[in-house]
């Protein structure tokens, strides 16, 4: 801990001494990008003046590698105007896109951590997706290849399976789905309803099973239980591509930190999930789960 804190000590030293020249003023953010203390900070920005009328903004892990470079129209960074990059932790580029007062404009790209692009899509100057769209598995593997107009879909869109077979062949109008075509990794049809979107089901009984499992497993805290209180965490958690579970967080926590803690407990203890299904591919997924303790039952 004391090497730590030494570490970002001497990386805020350095940044401050080479920000000095440009005025900067240096601001500390905890995970969830909040101000916070330096004992807290996992990011931090150097913001600076460009001009009258434009701030530099450069984000920092807390390491200190390069996190993202853009400019503002106001000190709050609330209104992007320029060039925006973000960055990997390896130095690769992550993102990458114009802003015009705060609208994306022109050509926007995403990267996977090694490098190799992961989407491109183009912005009109109202900040609607317009033109192709193309998306891609590592390795320039083709992923999707999409048309827009004025941010609707618009004439055949096409995703693939990373082994180059068509998962869903769709046709539009202004937005709206006329004809839709699927098919399974092995290139045979697609049976029974074909769906667009589909959500992370629990594998054992769906929404009952899971609020099942929750029940049988879910320990009250005791000193809560004997006081009578009840409470409500909302707890939010990624479903993979594989129907595991990770990055689970407290979105919404309880006032007794007691609710808080076996909330996330019970939710790392899920089994996986069916997947959620987008244009018949496998999709990562966000999904928030409330977990109620009734001190009456």
């Amino acid at each position: 801990m004391a090497f730590r804190l030494f570490l970002l000590a001497f990386i805020l030293f350095t940044s401050l001494q080479s920000a000095a020249n440009k005025d900067t003023t240096i601001i500390y953010f905890d995970s969830e990008w909040h101000v916070t203390k330096v004992t807290d900070v996992k990011y931090f920005r150097k913001l600076y003046r460009i001009s009258k009328i434009l701030w530099g903004a450069e984000d920092y892990y807390i390491e200190g590698q390069l996190q993202m470079k853009g400019s503002y129209l106001d000190k709050k960074c609330t209104e992007g105007n320029g060039h925006f990059k973000w960055y990997f932790k390896n130095g690769n580029v992550m993102r990458e896109g114009e802003n015009l007062n705060s609208i994306k404009v022109g050509k926007w790209i995403d990267y996977h951590e090694n490098g190799d692009s992961s989407n491109c899509y183009t912005y009109n100057a109202s900040g609607k997706l317009e033109g192709e769209g193309y998306s891609w598995y590592e390795g320039h593997i083709t992923k999707s290849k999409e048309n827009f107009k004025n941010g609707k879909r618009i004439g055949v869109n096409v995703w693939y399976y990373e082994n180059g077979q068509i998962a869903s062949k769709e046709k539009y109008e202004l937005g709206e789905l006329v004809d839709i075509d699927m098919f399974e990794a092995d290139g045979s049809r697609t049976q029974g309803s074909l769906e667009i979107g589909r959500h992370p089901i629990f594998k054992d009984g769906g929404v009952d099973g899971m609020l099942r499992f929750l029940n049988e497993n879910i320990v009250y805290p005791k000193e809560l239980a004997k006081r009578g209180i009840s409470g409500l965490v909302k707890v939010g958690f990624w479903v993979e591509t594989d129907g595991s579970i990770s990055n689970v967080k407290i979105e919404e926590p309880s006032t007794y930190y007691e609710f808080n803690k076996e909330a996330a407990r019970i939710v790392l203890l899920l089994p996986p999930f069916y997947p959620g299904r987008h244009h018949n591919l496998n999709t990562r997924l966000y999904f928030v789960l409330p977990v109620r303790f009734n001190a009456g039952r």
